[in-house]
């Protein structure tokens, strides 16, 4: 099976759901940096 660096092209539907979860996840994470950057900057200020 040959990876293709592209989010827009599917081999299979098993793929996206796979693919579903971990940009959740990376989101998730996103937003958390984010509020602790925030966090971070008010004490120092």
């Amino acid at each position: 099976m040959r990876n293709v660096g592209s989010i827009s092209h599917f081999s299979s539907k098993q793929e996206v759901k796979e693919l579903i979860p971990l940009t959740d996840h990376s989101l998730f994470w996103a937003k958390s940096l984010g509020k602790n950057q925030l966090v971070t900057k008010e004490k120092f200020e």
